[in-house]
């Protein structure tokens, strides 16, 4: 009686989520081996029938062992499943999702079924992907340019600086990024120079160019500067980015 009272239980929340949300619903056997109904929102095929074949028929084959450890794991533990992983869409194409299911539990704490959700993140993990791609590119351009190429975030910390500046400090990624000028080494006077440059580049959305000589890894050097700002999608500025050139022979000259 208890058991079938959680499965009642189970059955109300089952449907109350699936009035009220717009994601793919489930329900889940105790062991997850049956998926016992699922809505799938035009994202997912639905199953409204107890099926035994959904692994194999929602879950992408290079995803499943990741997936499977996921699941025996919260089953082990009694904690809720959580799994950001690919899966085949309604329309047989290839989508991401990102799903999540709490077990329900009898009066002597044993998993009776599982209650979850699925959201369709296909556009979110597709932007970053593309994000990732272009940023590769740009690493690529800017690692094998004898220029020196950063960006400052709001706060005045780099957020980016490609090999060369990198060597030019004499610092490797993690102890750079995230810091001041200050806090790499500038001399006070140049540090308050990039800081009163970049707040007008903000305000202004104009450039700012300038000169200035460099204590760095290669001995002192002097360095002509291009600061540019960044715009966002929304409009604003997001970011100041820059880019340096040696110009140490020229100046000798």
């Amino acid at each position: 009686m208890i058991a079938e009272h959680v499965t009642a239980d189970g059955e109300a929340r089952y449907r109350a989520l699936v009035t009220a949300s717009s994601d793919v619903v489930f329900r889940m056997s105790a062991d997850f081996r049956e998926l016992r109904q699922l809505e799938g929102r035009m994202f997912m095929e639905a199953s409204p029938l107890p099926n035994r074949e959904w692994f194999e028929q929602y879950v992408f084959p290079a995803d499943r062992e990741r997936v499977l450890c996921t699941i025996q794991d919260a089953i082990k533990s009694k904690r809720m499943f959580e799994s950001e992983h690919r899966v085949i869409q309604a329309d047989g194409s290839v989508g991401w999702t990102h799903a999540r299911s709490v077990p329900m539990l009898d009066a002597a704490g044993e998993i009776v079924e599982w209650i979850g959700m699925a959201s369709d993140i296909t556009p979110r993990v597709r932007a970053e992907q593309e994000f990732a791609e272009q940023r590769r590119m740009y690493e690529a351009i800017l690692t094998n340019t004898p220029d020196l190429a950063y960006v400052w975030n709001l706060e005045h910390r780099f957020i980016y600086a490609n090999e060369g500046l990198l060597r030019m400090w004499g610092r490797t990624w993690n102890e750079a990024i995230g810091k001041t000028c200050l806090e790499l080494g500038y001399e006070t006077w140049h540090a308050d120079l990039h800081d009163r440059e970049i707040e007008p580049v903000i305000a202004t959305r104009k450039q700012v160019r300038g000169a200035v000589p460099f204590n760095g890894s290669f001995g002192r050097r002097y360095y002509d500067y291009l600061l540019v700002p960044v715009i966002g999608a929304s409009g604003d500025v997001e970011s100041v980015a820059g880019t340096t050139r040696d110009v140490t022979e020229h100046k000798q000259l």
